[in-house]
């Protein structure tokens, strides 16, 4: 399940952050094809790194790691959160004052994404 959590944050850091990622001249290209195809993702992965996040939320010395998934899924959900009866409009807002912050929180979600596929949690 960690690896599922390390790839969804990865997609999730590329979704978020591609307006930065797209300045790297030699990957522009490519960032711009995958971002175009993880879009159609875009429920599924915010979900999988939000709920996975909260899981893992609890393993100690990974907060940062966890947090950093929690967040990426929340802008991903932005939309899709006041669907969810009773606590959908306060998730909805939360994720809305994170909305400035969405390249930050997607560059933090692909690093430790990456980090995390590749065995290099040092927090943890």
């Amino acid at each position: 399940m960690d690896t599922i959590f390390d790839l969804s944050n990865i997609a999730a850091g590329i979704l978020l952050a591609t307006s930065t990622l797209m300045k790297i001249k030699s990957i522009s290209d490519s960032i711009l094809k995958i971002s175009n195809w993880l879009t159609g993702f875009k429920v599924i992965i915010g979900f999988t790194s939000f709920i996975l996040g909260l899981i893992f939320l609890f393993r100690p010395g990974c907060a940062i790691y966890d947090l950093a998934g929690i967040l990426a899924g929340l802008i991903l959900l932005t939309d899709t959160l006041v669907n969810i009866p009773g606590i959908g409009e306060s998730l909805a807002k939360l994720s809305r004052s994170l909305l400035p912050f969405t390249t930050a929180i997607g560059v933090a979600s692909l690093i430790v994404g990456i980090l995390g596929l590749l065995d290099l949690n040092f927090l943890c």
